[in-house]
């Protein structure tokens, strides 16, 4: 005679032959999930370099701009004392040799807005000088 086993679904050692499915597959879908929260973690971790390296960018600009606007403030102090000597020549030599390409280029880029004011200051204070 032959064992064919029980009809209940236990098998020879007692265990549920649906228990051991569930577990398996319960063991499969864990590992999945082992995986994808390790991919999370890679890419989390990559987003935070990320911050990191656009803030140390950030932190470069913000130098570079406020060197640029000490520079810019140093130009309009140098160009009142130019104006207030009445060196009209002088100041339209100056002008139209170094300033104007500067100022053109300066004119056409993208300003920060702290430096935007400064700009239009600067702008008038040289329509100012050459309207006689």
């Amino acid at each position: 005679m032959t064992y064919r086993g029980s009809s209940n679904g236990v098998n020879v050692m007692g265990e549920n032959d649906d228990g051991i499915f569930m577990e398996r597959r319960n063991d499969a879908l864990v590992e999945k999930l082992s995986g994808k929260v390790a991919a999370l973690k890679k890419i989390t971790i990559a987003i935070g370099d990320d911050v990191r390296e656009q803030n140390r960018l950030l932190n470069e600009m913000e130098t570079d701009f406020d060197a640029s606007k000490g520079l810019l403030g140093l130009t309009m102090r140098k160009l009142d004392r130019v104006a207030k000597t009445g060196g009209k020549h002088l100041t339209s030599e100056l002008f139209s040799t170094k300033m104007m390409p500067s100022l053109d280029l300066w004119a056409h880029a993208d300003v920060p807005w702290e430096l935007q004011a400064m700009q239009e200051s600067l702008r008038q204070r040289f329509l100012r000088l050459f309207q006689c």
